[in-house]
């Protein structure tokens, strides 16, 4: 990969991180509050959305940490 490369998969994995901890706050305060989570479009239980929040800030970590351990192989560094 090269530099472009790198920089679109650092910013993607960043923005999907910060929209998976965004659904864990919005979760979390319907949650406290009893509510449904709307967007003028589609609602949905705070749980889920929780639960979705989770499992992209948990997939994005395990993807970079992936992407990270295949770039130290790679990187012919061997001493």
């Amino acid at each position: 990969m090269d530099r472009v490369e790198w920089v679109c998969f650092v910013l993607l994995m960043v923005f999907l991180n910060m929209i998976g901890i965004w659904l864990v706050d919005v979760g979390a305060t319907g949650m406290n509050s009893g509510g449904v989570l709307n967007n003028g479009l589609w609602t949905m239980k705070p749980v889920h959305g929780y639960e979705a929040g989770l499992l992209t800030v948990m997939s994005t970590q395990f993807i970079t940490a992936l992407v990270a351990v295949k770039y130290i192989i790679e990187s012919g560094d061997s001493r």
